[in-house]
């Protein structure tokens, strides 16, 4: 695991007409983020735990158990709104001891004992007798059980998908990772197969700084997610999208502040462990708004491609986007020209170490919008810096969350698209209003 100082120095500028520089400083009453040290604030470290998924159609003699599927004795049926399947194979998946005797069934965890008779609506949990909608009963020769009750009783979680007729049962241990949106909740170490299963094929792939990619599904920004796959499992999670949950904590949670520093007319956040493995929860003005969970084995890549950076380029964009769309704004088309000021600046920056809108000739950036083809009424850019590649991206967009300039520029209704531009350790975001 390699921990890192952050030094991100962030600046912002906005340009309401053709030469009129009209530059944000970021205020120091701001509630900018802090890494958080309470136990309420940050999770329990990455553990290797793994939750164990069962998947079952009615009609189909097929279970699927963490991708590897066997078959049924009997397919599942549907009798009265109750779904049945055969007595062994649910237990046996439930890794839990069965025993059948003359149609009394008993079944035993580490934690919980279940008694069924056949053609009885009387079963015991722990000794507690409970109600069943439809009883345990004979099917051309076979034991069937009820799914759910027998599920949700050792502790599963069963999932109902009407469109499909398919039922998905996750065992879920103690100290398992994952992030929910809505009805959909992804697990670190989920095979990729489920996660298509649940979410679909992703909408793009992009790379990280570590030894995975980034899954991403962004055609609804509402529901947007990052899911890091490495070896076909889930190795990492981000999402800014409003209704989160992860362990321990949700969207809109009250949290910390970051630490920063003004350096002239830029502001610089400092973080003593970023990026991190576990769950890290990211905060802008007091509140909870992101989400990010790395591997307990964080393995930092050691050399960076131009299609890296631009990979880079891609996340920002989508992130911002997914901010605004939580924000009920609308959504930021991609900007050619501006993706092309922001990349060259930035290259431009990194070749002659300086870090200003302006370059030492005194180019601004309206000069250099309409150079790399581009026509606005209204434009702005905010520019980062980072100390290491991994900071890119998540890490740069939460300094940009907590500076009140940058959050200007993302929550302005006229702004209509988005350029942007990474080189190295530098990024903008190049905003542009056209009308």
């Amino acid at each position: 695991m390699k921990k890192s100082k952050l030094s991100n120095i962030i600046l912002c500028i906005a340009i309401i007409a053709a030469l009129c520089v009209a530059p944000f400083a970021p205020s120091a009453e701001a509630a900018p983020f802090l890494p958080f040290s309470s136990p309420t604030q940050t999770t329990a470290a990455q553990t290797s735990t793994q939750v164990r998924h069962i998947i079952l159609n009615v009609g189909a003699p097929e279970i699927i158990i963490d991708g590897v599927t066997s078959r049924l004795s009997a397919p599942p049926v549907v009798i009265s709104g109750t779904t049945l399947v055969p007595l062994r194979a649910i237990f046996e998946a439930l890794s839990t001891e069965v025993h059948w005797s003359s149609g009394n069934i008993t079944a035993r965890n580490e934690n919980t004992e279940i008694k069924l008779t056949v053609g009885s609506t009387t079963a015991y949990r722990n000794g507690t007798p409970i109600t069943l909608s439809v009883a345990p009963q004979l099917i051309d020769g076979r034991t069937m059980v009820p799914l759910r009750f027998i599920a949700e009783s050792l502790g599963a979680e069963v999932q109902w998908i009407q469109s499909t007729r398919t039922i998905r049962i996750a065992m879920v241990p103690d100290g398992a990772q994952y992030v929910r949106l809505g009805d959909a909740r992804i697990f670190m170490g989920d095979p990729l197969d489920h996660v298509r299963a649940i979410l679909g094929r992703s909408d793009s792939v992009e790379q990280s700084a570590h030894d995975f990619d980034w899954h991403v599904y962004s055609s609804d920004y509402s529901r947007f997610l990052l899911v890091g796959i490495k070896d076909r499992r889930v190795v990492a999670l981000y999402t800014n999208s409003t209704g989160f949950e992860t362990v321990g904590a949700k969207y809109g949670d009250a949290g910390a502040s970051m630490s920063y520093r003004m350096e002239g007319n830029a502001v610089r956040f400092l973080d003593d462990a970023i990026p991190a493995p576990g769950i890290k929860l990211f905060v802008s003005e007091g509140k909870v708004y992101a989400v990010r969970i790395l591997p307990e084995v964080l393995v930092d890549k050691t050399s960076f491609s131009n299609e890296f950076y631009r990979s880079q380029e891609r996340l920002l964009f989508h992130i911002t986007n997914a901010y605004r769309a939580s924000q009920g704004l609308s959504v930021l088309m991609y900007d050619d020209a501006a993706a092309i000021a922001g990349r060259n600046h930035c290259k431009d920056m990194v070749v002659r170490n300086y870090f200003s809108h302006i370059t030492p000739e005194g180019v601004n950036l309206v000069q250099r919008y309409n150079t790399a083809g581009g026509v606005g009424v209204r434009i702005g850019e905010a520019l980062g810096r980072v100390e290491t590649h991994s900071m890119l991206g998540i890490d740069t967009f939460n300094g940009i969350m907590n500076s009140v300039g940058h959050k200007q520029l993302m929550d302005r209704p006229e702004h209509d698209h988005l350029g942007t531009g990474v080189h190295e350790t530098h990024m903008a975001l190049v905003f542009a209003g056209h009308y």
